[in-house]
This record gives C-alpha cells, structure tokens and sequence, in this order.
C-alpha cells in the first residue's frame, strides 16, 4: 500500500449492502467488529464501515466490500479533516482548524485522536440534548461518565453546568486524550480522567454520589455493567444511557428497572436511542 503511517494490526472492513434495515445489520455482524458506523450511501443502500482484529475469510454481510490494513495515521487525520464542526442546542463542538462560533455559544474544540468521541454520532448528539434538557431542569452538581472516550460528555456537562465531572475509560489512551481536550476547553479544573474498568477506580469512589451519570457505550456492555453503574446514580439523580438501537431498549430498561431506575424520556434518530432514567425520590 502506498498511504504513509504504521499498520495497526487491525483491519477496516467497508461494505455496500442492499439489506433492509440496522437490525439485520446488526443482526448478522454479531460480536465479530470491534467498532461499527453505518449510514446511508448516495444510492440509498447502506454503507458498513468495520474495525475487526483480523482480516475475515467469512464477512457476513452481503454486498460490495473492501478490506484493508488499518493505517493509523490515515485513520485519524484523514477522518478527522473530513468532519465539520457541528452545533447542537448550545454547544458548537469543532476541530481546531474550524472557525469559532459567534459569543455567547459554548465553543469547544474536541481532537479525538486514538479516542472514540468527536461528537457527530446520534448517541453523542442524543447525550448532549439530554444534558441541556436535564440542566434547564435542574442544578447539575456532580458528574460521572462511564465510558468517556474523548471526554466530550463530561467537558460539556463541566461548560454548562459548572459541575464536577469524573470521566473513566477502559482505554488508556482515551483517558490521556480527554485530558487534553479537558484542559484545551478550559474545564480542565472541574474534569477529572482515569483509566479504569466502568466504576471501578478510587476517583469514582471519592466523587460520590453523582446526580448525573452518563454510561454512552453499548448495549451488551451496559447490560452486564447494570448494576455497577446504577449504584451510582444518586436518588433524585439521572442516568443516560446511549449507544443502543431502539429495538434494544425493552433489553436495557428490563435489566435496569431491576436497579430501581425508572424510564423518564427517550430521544431517538436514525435507528438509535438515547434515555434518560430516573431514580426516585423527587420530581422526574
């Protein structure tokens, strides 16, 4: 291959398909990628764009598909470049060859690098109506987020609110990304990072209780990590779970109304749902 940059060990796997809908997408990848975007092509089919740790000898999906060795530096930069910034409620998130938003808009300038999070996912997006809904509500004191990756969520939940907000990832590479986008959008003093597997870090503990927990990773994950992350949620707190499909959602809240959560609002586009959950002991 000709593209300069260092081969991951991973490959990208792109595929054109016909099939009718996300769920039998989804349906059919199962376990096998390790990320997954999909949206519509111009020919109105669907275009799969695949992370996988080998190259496949069966790819499931029907379709056009191309494989190739996932080039680190083309990933990011040239991804990256591709993005324009974006507005959503009171948030203007850019990267930083963008021009700044006019004043009085929160502007912030997110460089994801090896993290997932630019903020131009439908669960990113679905997160931060959540967080302008919930703060027009609401004092918004103490902040966890499960799953941060960039930092997005708590960066923006520390811009609006003034709030404490701690961040954890199981990917310590993210962790060191969202520091730096914490202190490049001057939430460095409120956000606090730290690689961990879902709560389980000291910082988590000494942040307690949280009246708002974001948990945006997806929905087996948040599945098994039910009880863990509810137990956080402080009463009269909320809960926002993302990276789920809407048809997932019965799954989510059967598992989750066990932890005493209630289900206040869900926010959908595109096939994918974003909820609120409430636990008791005030007004939803």
């Amino acid at each position: 291959m000709s593209e300069i940059g260092e081969e991951t060990g991973y490959w990208q796997v792109v595929t054109l398909t016909a099939l009718s809908g996300l769920e039998e997408i989804e349906d059919l990848l199962g376990d096998l990628p390790l990320s997954t975007s999909v949206f519509r092509a111009d020919d109105g089919r669907w275009r799969v764009e695949a992370i996988v740790e080998a190259r496949p000898d069966d790819w499931p999906l029907p379709g056009e598909t191309t494989m190739e060795p996932l080039i680190q530096q083309d990933w990011v930069a040239q991804s990256q470049a591709a993005l324009p910034a974006i507005r959503i409620g009171r948030f203007h998130i850019r990267g930083g060859w963008d021009a700044p938003p006019p004043v009085g808009i929160i502007d912030l300038v997110i460089e994801a690098g090896q993290a997932f999070g630019t903020g131009r996912h439908e669960s990113t997006t679905g997160c931060l109506v959540m967080l302008q809904r919930i703060a027009r509500r609401r004092n918004v004191r103490q902040v966890l987020d499960v799953g941060t990756g960039a930092g997005i969520l708590a960066i923006c939940a520390a811009r609006l609110t003034n709030a404490r907000a701690v961040g954890t990832d199981i990917d310590a590479k993210s962790i060191d990304v969202a520091r730096e986008n914490a202190w490049l959008n001057d939430a460095g003093h409120l956000c606090g990072f730290e690689h961990a597997d879902g709560v389980r870090h000291g910082l988590v503990v000494r942040n307690r209780p949280y009246d708002l927990v974001f948990a945006n990773i997806l929905a087996r994950p948040l599945v098994a990590m039910a009880a863990d992350v509810a137990r956080e949620v402080a009463p009269d707190g909320d809960l926002v779970l993302a990276g789920l499909l809407t048809r997932q959602v019965p799954m989510i809240m059967a598992r989750y109304r066990l932890e005493g959560l209630q289900l206040a609002e869900e926010w959908r586009s595109n096939g994918w749902s974003v909820l609120r959950l409430h636990r008791p002991g005030g007004v939803t």
